[in-house]
């Protein structure tokens, strides 16, 4: 009678196991290789590049009201309403990349009453209006988003100085 089983059954030696393993990791290197040619060959253009969030409908947050828990290229943001407009900032703090968050009450420890975005990591205290550090040790503003109004929806479109987010060590991916 024959045994199916043993008949079946793959013998692979130490020599065998090497060769596999090594045909395995010269084709992932081989596919790496050729995804990087490619990209260089055609690279994506700037419109792809481009990437745009659709945050808030027109008239859905009241004037004095923000928005929070959104993501813009991958970064924590929020979007304010005043009075003159709308603004938007990435709230990853410059200072460790912790999280800032809107405090209402603003922060008494500094004489603040009015609205701020706030690091509770180290107290780090920004300007709502203009992301510009009034307490902390954050060394930097925050960074600041470009909004449309397109078809009654507020988007993100790009930072406002691009440049300058390069900069931030923790806006790097």
């Amino acid at each position: 009678m024959v045994d199916y089983a043993r008949k079946r059954r793959i013998e692979l030696k130490r020599r065998g196991l090497l060769k596999y393993l090594l045909g395995a990791a010269v084709a992932l290197f081989s596919t790496s290789a050729l995804a990087t040619v490619l990209r260089y060959l055609w690279p994506v253009s700037e419109a792809e590049r481009m990437e745009v969030v659709e945050v808030a409908r027109l008239g859905e947050i009241p004037v004095g009201g923000f928005k929070e828990r959104w993501s813009f290229k991958g970064f924590p943001a929020i979007l304010m309403r005043h009075p003159e407009g709308y603004k938007a900032f990435a709230v990853k703090c410059t200072h460790l990349g912790c999280t800032a968050s809107w405090r209402v009450e603003g922060w008494r420890k500094i004489g603040v009453t009015e609205p701020v975005l706030f690091c509770p990591c180290h107290d780090g205290v920004f300007d709502h209006r203009t992301g510009a550090v009034l307490a902390g040790p954050p060394p930097s503003p925050i960074p600041e988003i470009a909004l449309e109004e397109r078809g009654g929806r507020i988007v993100a479109v790009d930072w406002n100085d691009p440049d300058y987010v390069a900069s931030l060590p923790m806006y790097q991916k």
